[in-house]
């Protein structure tokens, strides 16, 4: 089989595609527990022989169709279930002790305020947090949002 490259693109999602295992970022383990950043895939179109003559044919020849392929060109980020459930209880423990210094610090709590928000949106656990601290997360987000659009509306 030959495989010829005739063209590439890099950056591909393929979201139907199961994840791998992975290495997880919190202890090293393998596992596809939890999907932080999914694979990114480079296709390309390569020719494979699909036929040919054998041996003792008096002519050579060879039939080839062109496949599209696809290879890992960044392998997804993820972290293993017991990793993941000690990174939410410590994001719930932070929001629960701060949330109070946070609303009333105003614009000067800003910046954790929103590192916060980033980070539970890419670690993906807000969905699983209590109640209360869902409930504390949703005025958070609605208090940097109005400092945030203040601001703006002030330059």
């Amino acid at each position: 089989m030959r495989r010829i490259q005739l063209r590439s693109q890099v950056g591909i999602l393929r979201p139907k595609v199961a994840t791998r295992y992975g290495i997880c970022m919190g202890c090293g383990v393998g596992t596809r527990s939890h999907v932080l950043e999914p694979a990114e895939y480079e296709s390309y179109d390569a020719e494979i022989i699909i036929n040919e003559s054998d041996a003792f044919a008096s002519k050579e020849w060879e039939e080839v169709d062109t496949v599209t392929k696809y290879a890992i060109s960044q392998s997804a980020i993820v972290m293993c279930h017991k990793c993941w459930v000690k990174k939410k209880t410590v994001f719930e423990r932070i929001i629960n002790a701060n949330h109070t210094k946070w609303i009333e610090g105003g614009m000067q709590s800003i910046r954790p305020v929103m590192q916060i928000l980033k980070s539970l949106r890419y670690m993906q656990f807000e969905a699983e947090l209590s109640d209360s601290t869902r409930d504390k997360v949703r005025e958070l987000r609605v208090m940097s949002k109005g400092l945030l659009t203040k601001s703006t509306e002030e330059e």
